[in-house]
């Protein structure tokens, strides 16, 4: 049975029940052009995967900039180039703790 959406309102159905008829016709058509709408719902899903692919190689190249920026920081450190300490303050245990404004 093939339902087609709607807005449920009065107490009614949401959904309105589609004739038998054109159930079977529909599904005839889709068994008629079967191939044609594969071929489109794969297209379909390559879409959606090359896009997740995308967001998903941002979030790696950012992430391989904070690494890569970790590292210089460190390098830095052990040539004897602290990083920028200006607004930092020191407490008993000599731990930095850079104050927020």
């Amino acid at each position: 049975m093939l339902m087609r959406a709607g807005q449920q309102c009065s107490g009614g159905k949401n959904y309105w029940e589609s004739p038998k008829e054109l159930n079977e016709a529909i599904l005839d058509v889709i068994i008629m052009e079967q191939k044609a709408i594969i071929a489109k719902a794969i297209l379909i899903l390559e879409g959606k995967e090359h896009d997740r692919l995308v967001k998903t190689q941002k979030f790696v190249d950012e992430l391989q900039e904070k690494i890569k920026k970790t590292q210089e920081d460190r390098t830095s450190c052990a040539q004897g180039s602290a990083p920028d300490t200006k607004d930092a303050q020191f407490t008993d245990n000599q731990q930095p703790q850079v104050e927020t404004a």
